[in-house]
């Protein structure tokens, strides 16, 4: 009989999978680039940026466009990092895929959360994609300037980089995983033309 953690690792799995599957599938122009399937330490995350940066210019993309999707895997990696829901063994089970299409990067990112927080998480997500691009950096700087930490140590500028550098509509799903635990999938899109 499988425990508890064994069947949330597996369905864990199952949701890597199936962005794999979507990131190949969804146009015959796409190529997936880059994925793990890993806990994401700060020596990994830099293992990955030094990986990713060569990559996206052999891919033809401009400096400022490596940039933007850096700067947004960075910060995914750090929020998978920080604020992943911990199962037995400290396992957080993050993924991420970043796909390429004639026109832009796509980038696929999850981690366990707990259920108690999807609604905060999944409202500010909201919340962020409702602004334009002139109120999302006030409320950077603003939220720069506050002082303001929260109980996991952020101040809550994760989602709001994210938002604003990737110039288009975060998505964000919480797949119910057992009672406490969930796995949340963000998908951003970055622009390959500018």
């Amino acid at each position: 009989m499988s425990t508890v953690a064994e069947r949330t690792v597996e369905r864990v799995k199952s949701l890597y999978a199936l962005t794999l599957e979507r990131a190949f599938g969804e146009s015959n122009e796409s190529v997936v680039l880059f994925s793990s399937f890993s806990d994401f330490s700060q020596n990994r995350i830099d293992d990955i940026l030094r990986l990713l940066e060569p990559m996206l210019l052999s891919e033809g993309a401009k400096r400022r466009v490596i940039k933007r999707v850096c700067s947004i895997i960075i910060e995914m990696l750090q929020n998978v990092n920080k604020h992943s829901a911990k199962m037995e063994g400290s396992y957080t089970g993050g993924f991420i895929v970043l796909s390429k299409s004639a026109n832009r990067f796509s980038i696929s990112c999850g981690n366990l959360i707990f259920m108690r927080d999807k609604n905060t998480i999944l409202n500010r997500v909201d919340h962020l994609n409702s602004l334009s691009s002139e109120q999302l950096r006030k409320l950077y700087i603003e939220t720069l300037c506050n002082d303001s930490f929260s109980y996991k140590g952020g101040a809550g500028l994760g989602f709001l980089t994210v938002c604003k550098k990737s110039r288009r509509p975060i998505s964000a799903v919480a797949e119910p995983i057992d009672e406490n635990l969930g796995y949340l999938i963000v998908d951003v899109q970055i622009d390959n033309k500018e």
